[in-house]
């Protein structure tokens, strides 16, 4: 049973035949028609633009082309500032990407967070966030991702796995922030990622994907500071490291 598991994994992340294709070096531009094994779609997180270091998807690639010994290209579609919102209207009108999740093997997605920037405008200096507030904040994103899961399952081909990940949390952490918005910040934000993060979960396993856990991938920022770049809201080269070992994990 495992050898045919294996072998038919193996058949699944298998170049085409004639296909050129190089690890991590395709990237979806407007105009183009993006073909690779490992579709990433979602926020700046998944674009990792900000760190100014290989991204934890062609990371990702990398080491499981390295351990299936073949190699898979990336097409890296992650966007600052998207939504789950946005990403909706992108799978139902944008070719780009479109063509990308049609193509793809395996798709990651990474998105939610931004969708819950109000949040922090109803903060005030509380040390909780009661149910209702919660559920105002994480309703409209579940919603919105659900429809990303289902536009996703209705382009992608038959046998291409989708993998979702939550967050550490959802807002900026650390002193900075906590200075920033003052006492009651950091259980906010911890109770709107809690919420959130099963929320992103509960939607991966309504669809029969796979979710992978960021908050126990990089722990409380507060204890492992070295994962984050100076803004306390992104990966650095060693939170990019760690988010690309737990894909591979649940590979």
């Amino acid at each position: 049973m495992a050898a045919t598991m294996a072998l038919t994994l193996l058949a699944l992340l298998a170049p085409s035949l004639g296909d050129t294709a190089a690890t991590g070096g395709s990237t979806g531009r407007a105009g183009t028609t993006p073909k690779g094994e490992i579709v990433g779609l979602g926020d700046s997180v998944m674009a990792a633009d900000l760190c100014g270091c290989a991204s934890f998807l062609s990371r990702y690639a990398d080491a499981l082309g390295r351990q299936r010994g073949v190699t898979l290209r990336t097409v890296n579609l992650g966007t600052d500032g998207l939504t789950a919102a946005d990403l909706v209207e992108r799978l139902r009108t944008d070719p780009t990407t479109q063509a990308a999740v049609r193509q793809a093997r395996i798709i990651v997605l990474t998105v939610g967070a931004n969708d819950l920037e109000g949040a922090l405008d109803t903060f005030g200096a509380q040390t909780a966030c009661p149910d209702a507030c919660v559920a105002a904040a994480v309703g409209p994103m579940r919603r919105d991702l659900d429809d990303v899961v289902s536009e996703i399952h209705h382009l992608r081909p038959s046998d291409a796995r989708l993998i979702v990940t939550t967050y550490w949390n959802v807002f900026a952490v650390g002193t900075l922030a906590n200075t920033t918005y003052g006492e009651g910040y950091a259980q906010f934000s911890r109770q709107i990622t809690s919420s959130a993060n099963a929320a992103i979960c509960a939607v991966a396993a309504s669809h029969d994907d796979t979710c992978v856990d960021l908050w126990s991938t990089l722990g409380e920022p507060a204890e492992q500071p070295g994962n984050l770049l100076p803004d306390g809201d992104h990966p650095n080269d060693a939170g990019n490291a760690l988010i690309s070992s737990a894909l591979l994990a649940a590979s």
